[in-house]
């Protein structure tokens, strides 16, 4: 009799994917290269390196799984952080942006860490043209007033405080990932 295999749905959010830094990727290479590492039903969502992809691998070993392959796949390293669909449903439960008044130029952006986040940031915390709410579900969520400021200092404060172990997507890009899944 055949043994069954729980596979688990993930998303990989992979960082420095088509932002103007590195070379442009293809989502076609992203895909081969999961699938070639032994994941199931791989999708890519926009061209912003959102992977999502079912697996038996545990967790926690999925991200240097990743991380040590994507390089001669996509010519740079890129961070990698996995989370469970179960992940994003929770947060999107959560609902970190109920109380924003969203508009064409307030944004609501999530920041996913890897690792345990630094527990000494004061929330909510502001600058000119930025709000981080706090840490919901092991992820930055904050508002930035485009009219007022741009996003990159926002980043650079995201990557001062939390190293660069992490990667950001707007609040339209998990919807959509979820939507997809």
């Amino acid at each position: 009799m055949k043994k069954y295999v729980a596979h688990d749905k993930y998303v990989a959010f992979l960082r420095g994917i088509n932002s103007g830094k590195n070379p442009t990727v293809k989502m076609e290479v992203l895909r081969k290269t999961f699938e070639d590492l032994g994941f199931e039903n791989v999708r890519t969502i926009l061209a912003s390196g959102n992977v999502l992809f079912e697996s038996s691998t545990y967790e926690n070993t999925l991200e240097q799984k990743i991380e040590e392959v994507l390089p001669l796949a996509i010519g740079f390293q890129s961070e990698v952080i996995v989370r469970t669909i179960d992940d994003l449903h929770k947060l999107v439960l959560l609902n970190p942006f109920k109380a924003t008044e969203i508009t064409t130029h307030i944004r609501p952006y999530v920041t996913f860490i890897k690792g345990k986040p630094n527990k000494n940031f004061r929330f909510p915390s502001g600058g000119k043209g930025y709000t981080i709410l706090g840490i919901f579900n092991g992820a930055v969520c904050s508002v930035a007033d485009l009219s007022d400021a741009k996003t990159p200092s926002l980043m650079q404060l995201l990557d001062k405080e939390f190293g660069k172990g992490i990667t950001t997507r707007s609040w339209n890009t998990v919807e959509r990932i979820l939507k997809a899944s």
